[in-house]
Order: C-alpha cells, then structure tokens, then sequence
C-alpha cells in the first residue's frame, strides 16, 4: 500500500515547514490506513496550530486505535496530544497528558526515551521545578547518557539558584 510513502512525505513536508503539503500527504495516509494511531498521531501534530479541533479529533481516534496496540503507542499518543498541547499554549493540559503518558510506560515496565525529559520541560515551563528535577532524573535513569535531561537538570539547579548543583550535573 501507499500509505507508508504519503506518510513518510508527510513528515518530510513537515520538517521542512510546507505544512499544506505535510497535510495533505497526511491526510491521504490517513485514508488507506484509517487504522493507524502513527498516521493519526502526525496529523493531529501538524494540523494543530490551525486546526486545534480537527487534531484533537485525530488524537482521540489515535488513543482508541492505540489502545488495542499495547502501552508504548499509547504513550506515543498521550506524548503527541502533550506536544499538540504545546504548540496550542496549554502547558497545563501537556503536563497532565505526559503525566499520564509516564505513568502507562512505568506501569507496563516499558521506558520510552524523551518521555520524563518532555514532562520535565512542561513543568518547568509551569514554574514547577522541584517535579520537573524529579522527571529529568527519572529520565536519567533510564537513560543514563542523555545530554538534554543532564543539561536539563542543569537548568533547574540553575533557576533554583543552586549554582554548584547545576555546575557538578554538568560535569
């Protein structure tokens, strides 16, 4: 089937910004394969800014589809609606939904990558430093080699003014 080219033109429209293009790629993956939570989970992302309705659609859908696939694509959905709620200005809704995200990947033992570190950056951006330093050493406890959590954490050590915290987090 095609779907996976229209996806993957998609997502290079988007990278490269021709959200027209990444739409409408999207939307015809969407139409040969109406049963994938990825395909959905993309457009929902790349329609968002215009369209926050028609992704919130997506995102629903996505999760129903999603949730017979297993924890990992529900937590990629629950990270892609944190995401759409980014890039719409509702840090609060994009913690809560990475909250939950964070809480089906601990539950099914399966860590995901970049999933505490999204958290974290959430709350932070809601000025709640104390849990965003408990999700970015979550995330380096999984993945103990990740440049953005360590400089993460040196960001909030810095905001919090604890300056020798911050300076030994990057070391």
């Amino acid at each position: 089937t095609l779907a996976p080219v229209h996806y993957q033109i998609g997502m290079v429209a988007a990278e490269l910004g021709r959200t027209q293009e990444a739409v409408a790629a999207l939307e015809t993956a969407a139409e040969l394969r109406p049963d994938s939570p990825e395909v959905l989970s993309a457009l929902a992302l790349v329609v968002a800014p215009s369209r926050p309705l028609d992704a919130q659609r997506h995102l629903t859908r996505a999760l129903e589809l999603a949730t017979s696939s297993g924890a990992a694509e529900v937590a990629h959905v629950h990270e892609t609606a944190a995401r759409v709620a980014l890039l719409v200005g509702d840090d609060d809704a994009a913690a809560q939904v990475l909250e939950e995200a964070a809480a089906v990947v601990s539950k099914q033992g399966l860590p995901m990558e970049g999933l505490q570190l999204a958290l974290a950056q959430a709350l932070m951006d809601l000025e709640r430093p104390v849990e965003a330093e408990a999700a970015f050493r979550a995330e380096l406890k999984e993945f103990p080699r990740s440049v953005a959590a360590y400089a993460g954490l040196a960001t909030v050590f810095h905001a919090s003014g604890k300056t020798p915290e911050a300076l030994q987090s990057v070391d």
